[in-house]
């Protein structure tokens, strides 16, 4: 890494802040409060462990992102049924649409041949 002499400031090489950001959590309200009834449903077992504290706080973190895993998986599926809705009301406005303008056709096309015969 590459420093500045006068003011000592540490210049981090291109990427690094990103790939920094990408491994960092952002704690939603979501996830706090997940987090916060995971721990307090554990109350008996940290107020009397049979275990380190460590393996309890893991097992924590392992139900809290099992829990946020699947609340996305749903979120996604919601997402995904939202989508395919929303495309076949687009297929079937396009096929209203091009029912509309053939019956338009139509109806000019039997104006124009009645004007020719009359």
């Amino acid at each position: 890494m590459a420093t500045e002499s006068e003011n000592d400031i540490e210049i981090q090489p291109a990427g690094t802040q990103t790939e920094k950001s990408k491994r960092e959590f952002v704690w939603t309200q979501q996830a706090t409060w997940l987090l916060l009834r995971t721990r307090l449903s554990m109350d008996a077992e940290f107020n009397r462990p049979v275990c380190k504290m460590k393996k309890l706080w893991a097992m924590v973190a392992e139900k809290d992102v099992l829990q946020l895993y699947l609340e996305l998986q749903e979120r996604k599926m919601d997402l995904w049924m939202q989508q395919k809705a929303l495309e076949e009301r687009k297929i079937e406005a396009i096929n209203n649409l091009a029912r509309a303008i053939s019956s338009l056709a139509e109806d000019r096309h039997s104006q124009s041949v009645a004007q020719n015969n009359g």
